[in-house]
């Protein structure tokens, strides 16, 4: 069994080739992902997702500022990067490019079955991205 370090290593590395074989390739199956705005998604979701983020934001980075590994968990703080210089559609909203540049900080954490990803949990802030990029977002309570 591979490192889980090297592992990531190998997924950010994919990710920034925008290899979606490679990024694909880490993924075990039933693998989801889940956010404070996304319930839960799929690979193919996920892809779908860093498809739309590359075209909007092509030259995104990800940098691990902080990782820790316990067994099959990783936890890892994760600034990233990015100008806004494509069209973005997020959650149904568009966005023109705006060519600011984008910086947010977020918390990864992942479990591992064997050497693929089965869980990615993300902690960060949506709203903090779309802002950047110049939008006004308004958070109001469901009616119960």
């Amino acid at each position: 069994m591979t490192d889980r370090r090297i592992l990531l290593d190998r997924f950010v590395a994919s990710w920034h080739a925008r290899d979606v074989a490679g990024v694909l390739a880490m993924f075990a199956d039933g693998f989801e992902y889940r956010s404070a705005s996304t319930h839960s998604a799929s690979a193919e979701a996920m892809i779908a997702f860093a498809q739309e983020m590359w075209r909007g934001t092509p030259d995104e980075r990800l940098e691990l500022v902080n990782v820790i590994v316990q067994g099959d968990r990783v936890a890892a703080e994760v600034r990233t990067t990015a100008t806004h210089s494509g069209q973005l559609d997020l959650a149904g909203l568009s966005f023109p490019a705006t060519g600011r540049s984008l910086a947010i900080m977020s918390v990864w954490v992942l479990t591992f079955a064997g050497d693929h990803i089965a869980t990615w949990n993300e902690y960060g802030s949506l709203k903090s991205w779309v802002e950047q990029m110049g939008a006004t977002v308004t958070i109001t309570p469901h009616d119960a």
